[in-house]
């Protein structure tokens, strides 16, 4: 490791494998390892590559260290768990990438009650291993179990597990059994912040009744009166206020994110997309900036750079932008070559390269494999925009809106992909008629 590696690693913990030989279990491996990845982030000092980054390669036969070198990690945790005698077996394995072996291997020998101490154990013993100190009141706050109640643990596993399906029926029964969840136990923070994430999915991805919104706000604001330090639940306030179009109350919400957690992501990417559609160009270039540098992996914040660089006009920094989106985004695609959002992207920026057969192909591929996801389809409909197939951008864009993916008012009005399209009485229309062109 680099010296600034040893004192600040990076680690991405890959979904665990269920060698149960019984599907049902599926939802224990996802929940003991999305509950490991939320303990770990609360570490300082150390960076944890997010759930949804790691998300796609699930189920997915990777090379542990080319997934690292491609998350730009030191250490990669991966695990499994085994049926056993008296209840189940969680095997987790840390390794270096640099030096491409295992680091330790740990042992849970859980019942039923003890599951809901593994992910604690484990992020305490990985601070350990990696020597990041960890004061009394940090290891109580990581070994506590986020409830007591094996009921509603299950409950809050299985919507967790819904949750990483996506698709408005499994977020529907997420919400459902998310909601069983805390009414069991009230006292649920981490239950009570993904429901608030689900009840979002809802609002962003399927059904834009702005009955959600004050269903986030409520489970959001259980969650952080239960659990002050929270990151998730302030993340899907921000959002609330940026579909309301309060944007100065966004910005301050995300800003009390990173406060809270330095290193977050979503925090700084947030803050580069309300600087965007407030016309604050050269902000959202330094907070797209300070994206990439914390998640190198990651395409997106080259793709907001290349929009906004072509908002103001600089042609070159635009293509340097996609440049660097090909150079990061080809390496994802050696790991999950059938991510439909990174390729529905990647159809993007073929044609700033003038490469239509490329575009038309991936965009084709996305289509036949995944043709009902809204955010898949509306990267789709900007990709035909940019082709000059009108017809098959109102297409998929008319889709991308019926199904659900609506809150996108500003960020449409003036995504440059849509250009040469947006003063045509067609898109006009389609805008006017979902109640999305400014002014309407």
């Amino acid at each position: 490791m680099t010296d600034e590696s040893k004192s600040h690693p990076k680690i991405a913990v890959l979904y665990f494998a269920n060698l149960t030989g019984n599907e049902e279990n599926s939802y224990v491996c996802a929940g003991i390892t999305e509950e490991i990845i939320r303990k770990l982030s609360r570490i300082d000092g150390l960076t944890v590559v997010s759930r949804s980054d790691v998300l796609p390669c699930r189920n997915l036969d990777v090379d542990t260290c080319e997934f690292g070198r491609c998350m730009g990690v030191d250490f990669v945790l991966e695990g499994g768990v085994w049926e056993a005698t008296a209840g189940m077996e969680v095997v987790t394995k840390l390794v270096d990438v640099g030096k491409g072996r295992d680091v330790t291997t740990a042992r849970f020998a859980i019942s039923a009650k003890d599951i809901l101490a593994v992910p604690g154990d484990a992020a305490v013993r990985i601070a350990e291993i990696l020597d990041i100190p960890i004061g009394p009141d940090q290891r109580k706050t990581l070994t506590r179990p986020v409830t007591e109640d094996l009921r509603a643990y299950e409950q809050y596993m299985r919507g967790r597990e819904l949750l990483s399906l996506r698709g408005v029926k499994n977020n529907e029964t997420a919400i459902q059994v998310l909601e069983s969840a805390v009414a069991l136990d009230p006292g649920f923070a981490a239950a009570h912040g993904s429901l608030g994430e689900a009840y979002s999915n809802m609002y962003n991805y399927y059904d834009s009744d702005e009955g959600w919104l004050e269903k986030i706000v409520d489970a959001s604001e259980r969650a952080i009166a239960l659990d002050p330090d929270s990151v998730e639940p302030r993340f899907n306030l921000g959002i609330v206020h940026f579909h309301k179009r309060e944007y100065e109350k966004a910005k301050a919400t995300f800003e009390s994110i990173i406060q809270l957690r330095a290193r977050y992501y979503e925090g700084y990417r947030w803050l580069g997309i309300v600087s965007d559609v407030t016309g604050r160009y050269d902000d959202a270039l330094r907070y797209y900036e300070k994206s990439a540098e914390i998640k190198p992996c990651s395409v997106e914040p080259w793709l907001y750079m290349n929009m906004t660089y072509r908002r103001k006009g600089d042609i070159e920094a635009a293509k340097y932008a996609a440049k660097r989106f090909l150079e990061v985004g080809i390496k994802t695609l050696q790991i999950i070559p059938d991510d439909p959002v990174t390729l529905s992207r990647f159809s993007v920026i073929y044609t700033l390269f003038g490469d239509r057969q490329k575009a038309y192909d991936a965009v084709n591929r996305i289509l036949d494999k995944d043709p009902d996801d809204g955010l898949v389809l509306y990267n789709c409909a900007a990709t035909f925009a940019l082709l000059n197939d009108n017809d098959r951008s109102l297409e998929c864009l008319r889709r991308a809106l019926g199904s659900g993916y609506k809150n996108i008012r500003e960020w449409i009005n003036s995504d440059p992909d849509f250009d040469d399209l947006r003063d045509t009485e067609e898109f006009r229309t389609l805008l006017s008629k979902f109640d999305l062109l400014h002014g309407g």
